[in-house]
């Protein structure tokens, strides 16, 4: 058998970081982190006088694979251009970008694991099985909108009955919303996933720069909870999450189809306890591969320091600290009590970054399982 989980596990990323699962609480992000290039008001005074007036536009991702840091595929999450040689954290790609995704599932794959994670996404995707759509609403101008364009995430079901994936993908594709991605599994306004204040301005200094799109929302924080192998679940929080997109072809009619956009770009970051605690839940059985190497692997490939020194929230006791704590935490008493303690220089956390594509799709309604 191969690694199944990892294939979840890489899935639940890629899920959580575009919106899908259950999500129990999403705002804006308050890590504390100073994103460099994080997306401000152009100061053309953006006041949405009326929310309803534009038109609303579905595209769903025909293309999603693991940025490469190395070429720049991924964000200035800290704002920190962290050299080579630094003295504890990995060195940044150009311009400071942070995306450790892909050095980290090839760790996991030189200590035994056999899986490809892009073609196992571009499989999933063709086959029909992952479909995220991006759903915008109020676009008073593809040009140049002068107010706040809101920006919706859904995971998706194939329209046909019976399903025939064939024509998803075609620019015209008809979908269904996974009533998982609503609040209220009756009313499709009611997102678990949304960036309010989304700007559109397509503009040429967009081209050809991954981090700076003709689309640009966030950053935001996400606490999705994504059920897996059969009763279990994975909790992951994701922190500074941003996403960009350039505009190919504007969509036409009503509802808009036959649009294109292109250079979408989608990241944050994952702390190491998060993670950890989420695969720790993963059944292993069947894999060369144990707990205690996963999170000694985890924290060897740790990115970021943004958990402040000091205790955190987190109980534990001294026999199950790799449990209970993130890597590189000790378990301490504080008062008579335990809780897991974070040291100073602890590399903490793993950036992420995904790049996609997508077509124009139309939602038909709301899937409804037909067995009771």
């Amino acid at each position: 058998m191969t690694s199944r989980w990892m294939t979840v596990g890489l899935a639940a990323m890629a899920a959580a970081l575009l919106g899908l699962g259950t999500v129990a609480s999403c705002g804006d992000d308050d890590s504390g982190t100073d994103a460099a290039d994080t997306p401000t008001d152009d100061g053309a005074g953006r006041v949405e006088n009326n929310p309803s007036d534009g038109v609303r536009a579905d595209f769903v991702i025909d293309s999603l694979r693991i940025g490469n840091q190395d070429d720049g595929e991924g964000f200035n999450i800290d704002g920190i251009n962290t050299p080579a040689g630094h003295a504890y954290l990995p060195q940044d790609g150009p311009g400071g970008v942070d995306n450790q995704l892909g050095s980290l599932l090839t760790a996991l794959v030189d200590a035994g694991l056999d899986f490809d994670a892009n073609a196992d996404i571009a499989e999933s995707i063709t086959k029909g099985d992952l479909m995220i759509v991006l759903s915008h609403r109020d676009v008073d101008d593809w040009t140049n909108d002068p107010g706040w364009v809101p920006l919706f995430g859904y995971a998706a079901k194939d329209a046909d009955d019976p399903e025939d994936p064939t024509n998803n993908l075609d620019g015209t594709g008809q979908l269904l919303i996974d009533p998982e991605s609503l609040t209220d599994p009756t009313d499709e306004d009611t997102a678990l996933i949304s960036f309010p204040e989304g700007i559109l301005n397509v503009t040429p200094a967009a081209d050809g720069n991954l981090q700076r799109g003709d689309f640009e929302a966030g950053p935001s924080l996400f606490t999705v909870d994504l059920t897996v192998q059969d009763d279990s679940h994975l909790h992951l929080e994701m922190n500074g999450t941003r996403i960009v997109w350039d505009l190919e072809t504007a969509p036409t009619g009503d509802p808009g189809l036959n649009g294109r956009i292109v250079n979408g770009l989608i990241g944050g970051y994952i702390t190491l306890g998060d993670a950890s605690r989420a695969i720790a839940q993963l059944d292993l059985a069947g894999s060369s591969i144990d707990i205690n190497t996963i999170r000694s692997i985890l924290a060897g490939q740790a990115d970021m320091d943004v958990i402040p020194e000091g205790f955190t929230d987190d109980p534990c006791t001294t026999a199950t600290v790799q449990t209970d704590c993130a890597p590189g935490q000790t378990c301490e008493a504080d008062g008579g009590t335990y809780f897991c303690y974070e040291g100073e220089n602890n590399p903490d956390a793993i950036s992420v970054g995904l790049v996609f594509t997508a077509v124009s799709c139309e939602i038909t309604g709301i899937y409804v399982d037909p067995t009771p």
